[in-house]
């Protein structure tokens, strides 16, 4: 019984070794993608979040196969123009943002209406 004790402490010991927590040293080392932000590199798949102004849709790059999830802005439907520099806020924000934990923020782009 000893030894399956023993043998389970390692199992478990391996496995947290699966789940390193990334340091400093991790985020600075990150790969960053340049994005050429027209909507016709993009697979568009299915949405797969909404709020007030926005909605979200899980996508493909279609230039390197990688998924990426596509935010589309109503920012000109926002009638308080509060609302309208927090969103412009929050942008600025996500542009500085560089963690695994969090999505990364490529790249914006407007389409005006006729």
């Amino acid at each position: 019984m000893e030894g399956h004790t023993s043998h389970l402490q390692h199992n478990y010991e391996d496995q947290n070794k699966l789940y390193k927590l990334p340091g400093q040293e991790d985020q600075r080392n990150m790969p960053v993608y340049q994005y050429c932000c027209t909507l016709g590199n993009f697979r568009i798949e299915k949405k797969i979040g909404r709020g007030q102004f926005s909605e979200v849709y899980k996508a493909t790059y279609l230039l390197d196969d990688k998924q990426v999830a596509l935010k589309k802005v109503q920012i000109f439907e926002m009638m308080d123009a509060k609302a309208r520099q927090d969103c412009i806020k929050e942008i600025d924000l996500l542009k500085q943002l560089n963690h695994p934990n969090v999505i990364k923020y490529l790249d914006s782009l407007s389409r005006t209406t006729s």
